[in-house]
């Protein structure tokens, strides 16, 4: 079994070799440490390069966002734009509305049997633009549903705002209370003083929901 001071000698012995050896051996392994310790920090250069570059890749693109979203809002701030989306959209809901809903398959058919109590008579639909084509459609089915056979669907302009059942306050009144005992709609009663003989009319106008 070996003594600790034959371990330490033994340690001593290999110092002294080192030390002893030939200067180009010192100098391999000097090297060899540099190396290393070169490589290093190297590595390490090269990966926290790539994560600052890219990292400033993103802020020169947000940056160009941010730039490219002043020009086009015209130096604006959000709460600016905010205000002028709000006020185009107002303008669009005066000029076009919203969608009318269609009727349900079940409004349909109340509807259809409410009106098979009223007289048929010739009767227009009216509808302003293409947001209300669909739920005038259904409401020329209720009233074929009742077997009115001079109805007639077509698009106008200038209607104004709203649903409205016109004219005087026979058959035009009877249709628009239909309208409310069958559906969720509440139609004005347009031009109550006239005579109906100069034309009755279910008016589909702008849709005034969505202001």
């Amino acid at each position: 079994m070996a003594r600790p001071d034959d371990s330490v000698s033994k340690f001593m012995d290999q110092i002294t070799a080192i030390w002893s050896a030939p200067r180009p051996f010192i100098l391999a392994l000097v090297s060899l440490a540099a190396l290393i310790v070169g490589g290093s920090y190297w590595l390490f250069d090269w990966r926290y390069s790539g994560i600052i570059g890219h990292l400033e890749s993103r802020i020169k693109l947000t940056e160009a966002q941010r730039d490219d979203y002043k020009t086009k809002l015209g130096g604006a701030t959000p709460d600016e734009a905010k205000a002028k989306l709000e006020a185009l959209q107002r303008i669009v809901y005066t000029a076009i509305g919203s969608k009318w809903e269609p009727l349900t398959k079940d409004e349909i058919e109340r509807l259809g049997s409410t009106l098979e109590t009223i007289p048929a008579k010739f009767l227009n639909i009216l509808y302003e633009n293409q947001l209300g084509k669909d739920f005038a459609q259904t409401l020329l089915e209720a009233f074929k549903k009742a077997k009115w056979r001079e109805v007639y669907l077509s698009q106008t302009g200038g209607l104004g705002v709203g649903l409205a059942v016109s004219r005087g306050t026979g058959t035009a009144l009877k249709i628009k209370e239909a309208l409310e005992a069958s559906t969720k709609l509440h139609p004005a009663l347009q031009y109550p003083e006239e005579d109906e003989s100069g034309g009755l009319f279910v008016i589909v106008g702008i849709n005034p929901a969505a202001q």
